[in-house]
């Protein structure tokens, strides 16, 4: 709704051309404002998320990519058990990243654990807390996994405030912010 009502006021204002990075990442997702800025005649350039279904020029990241180079990175390190926090199960975003992650872990020893939560550091902290204050000390993994920052740093703070963050690795897709204030990099 606050995206529909912010490309409404870009309209509003006749701008010549909109490079928009979309709320969802769904695979269904395709607004109406893009029936609209057509029919204006306005160009749309998509960032980072694209509207599959819409058929519109952007600029993407390749996460799949990205997951199999990351999947190649953790492999190298040798863990016994990874478990991973994604963004939701519909986000495309997740699935490509998964899908390359899980590509390159595949007959490895490593064990996995996948659990899906928000993408956002409010919405996951709780779910990880809740995830986390439930496993026995035998089955907290050797490395923790965010697929984007705000996850990984809600995972890296509820591991300290259980205290269980000592001698456990852990890796994110994405910069995780105030990493420094906690040590890591």
């Amino acid at each position: 709704e606050e995206e529909a009502k912010a490309m409404a006021a870009l309209f509003g204002y006749k701008s010549a051309g909109i490079v928009l990075s979309v709320a969802q990442d769904r695979e269904d997702y395709a607004p109406a404002y893009v029936d609209v800025a057509r029919s204006f005649n306005i160009p749309l350039v998509l960032l980072d998320r694209d509207l599959r279904r819409c058929n519109l020029p952007g600029v993407f990241l390749n996460n799949e990519e990205m997951g199999l180079k990351s999947g190649q990175y953790l492999r190298s390190m040798n863990y016994e058990s990874l478990l991973i926090f994604a963004g939701p199960e519909y986000s495309l975003i997740s699935q490509d990243r998964l899908r390359g992650l899980l590509r390159c872990l595949d007959g490895s020893r490593t064990a996995v654990t996948v659990r899906h939560v928000p993408y956002t550091y409010e919405g996951a902290r709780p779910l990880i807390l809740e995830y986390m204050e439930d496993l026995k000390d035998a089955e907290l993994p050797q490395c923790v996994v965010g697929l984007n920052g705000a996850i990984s740093l809600a995972a890296i703070g509820v591991c300290r405030m259980l205290q269980i963050h000592r001698g456990r690795g852990f890796f994110s897709f994405d910069a995780v912010p105030y990493a420094s204030d906690f040590g890591y990099h």
